[in-house]
């Protein structure tokens, strides 16, 4: 992130360099704690009761993870020349296509 909140991303030109590598351990690592976040999170919806601490905690790892995620999804996106498209964009969508319902 920038320092006004801004995501940052390697150009495909920077592919090999220390920077990437530090990058794509970065990434790796984020996967890797997005899939036990949700293997956790899996047990713990199968419970009977859960209460509002524990539903609030699932909430809050799984909406960390889903971000990491698409920060990664972007990424990666990016450096393979795929167009990010404007986070406002997804949301007009969504309201859009919930609007005659």
């Amino acid at each position: 992130m920038t320092d006004d909140g801004k995501p940052c991303y390697l150009t495909s030109a920077s592919a090999g360099g220390v920077i990437s590598k530090m990058a794509d351990a970065m990434e790796a690592e984020q996967i890797r704690t997005a899939r036990e976040v949700l293997a956790e999170s899996r047990l713990m919806l199968e419970e009977e009761r859960l209460g509002r601490l524990e539903l609030r905690f699932v909430s809050k790892r799984l909406t960390e993870c889903l971000a990491d995620a698409l920060r990664v999804a972007e990424s990666r996106g990016i450096r393979i020349g795929i167009e990010d498209p404007r986070p406002d964009d997804d949301m007009e969508e969504l309201t859009d296509s919930g609007a005659g319902e």
